[in-house]
């Protein structure tokens, strides 16, 4: 097939069993998923049993993990750029990008790492692809990862590291807006959300996908012991937080009530008295806040 086109997913499939694809690639939520809602553009089977599709381009690799699929997609543009005031002046930028998806053996993505080059080399640009990209200079990358109840985003760009509750999407990517904000609420909001969320894709998928049900039962597993290992960490981190803001206290008011000493003592006056009414200034109410008890 050579233009895109929606297409009867089970004719599709015989069809390229028959081509030599391996079945159980189509039963792979991060295949099918995109092959239904993105209709098909140059699809055709691989010597190993892969599938290249819509410009992805499909192997298998080994992991630690076992067998896994990677698809890894590239796009290129060259654009023109011309001068606002001097229209003569123009220049060409090479852009391209490229990315590359593991998915594990029940079809999840697992990892995602995205990578660019944007430059004026059209030699480096032609020469560009996703695994040899390490050796083009100034490389942007971003990744995500999937592992132990959470989804890890890496921008490296940006300088910057997020984690997200897994909610159980078979993209690794798809909930990173919604979930923006779970791990920073205190309150129990954000875990009820995110639990409602991972049964709601866990039911819907393992309807579509039986083979999902282990994959799912380890998955909700994982993601309980997260929460509950965050919220212990959170709850020691504010309880942490208090002591250390009642430590601070006391410290403060001995300080006061130093100063008032100073201030109020004929030889204190005399030397640090200005420096005594700098450190008090209008703070002699916090004086009555303290608590009964405190040392004087």
């Amino acid at each position: 097939m050579d233009h895109k086109e929606i297409v009867d997913y089970e004719n599709l499939k015989e069809e390229m069993i028959k081509m030599g694809a391996e079945p159980q690639i189509f039963d792979m939520p991060a295949i099918r998923e995109r092959i239904e809602n993105g209709g098909i553009e140059d699809i055709f089977v691989n010597k190993d049993g892969t599938v290249d599709f819509n410009g992805y381009h499909m192997s298998k690799i080994d992991s630690k993990d076992g067998e896994e699929i990677s698809l890894q997609k590239l796009n290129k543009i060259e654009k023109v750029i011309k001068d606002d005031y001097l229209e003569e002046n123009e220049e060409t930028l090479y852009i391209s990008d490229a990315q590359k998806i593991i998915i594990n053996e029940y079809g999840i993505e697992v990892k995602k790492e995205e990578k660019e080059y944007m430059g004026k080399s059209k030699e480096e640009w032609e020469k560009f692809s996703f695994d040899n990209f390490d050796n083009i200079k100034k490389p942007v990358k971003k990744q995500y990862i999937r592992k132990d109840g959470l989804i890890l985003d890496y921008d490296v760009e940006a300088k910057r590291y997020m984690e997200f509750y897994d909610d159980g999407s078979w993209q690794i990517d798809g909930s990173i807006e919604s979930l923006i904000s779970i791990l920073s609420s205190e309150d129990g909001e954000s875990i009820k959300d995110t639990l409602s969320s991972f049964e709601e894709n866990a039911r819907k998928y393992t309807e579509k996908y039986p083979n999902l049900q282990q994959y799912y039962s380890n998955k909700k597993n994982e993601l309980l012991d997260c929460m509950d290992k965050k919220q212990k960490s959170l709850r020691f981190e504010n309880a942490t937080l208090k002591e250390n803001n009642q430590k601070l206290q006391k410290m403060l008011g001995k300080t006061l009530k130093f100063a008032e000493k100073v201030r109020n003592n004929v030889v204190g006056k005399i030397f640090f008295g200005k420096s005594a009414n700098e450190i008090l200034g209008d703070k002699d109410k916090n004086l009555k806040l303290l608590e009964d008890g405190e040392d004087r």
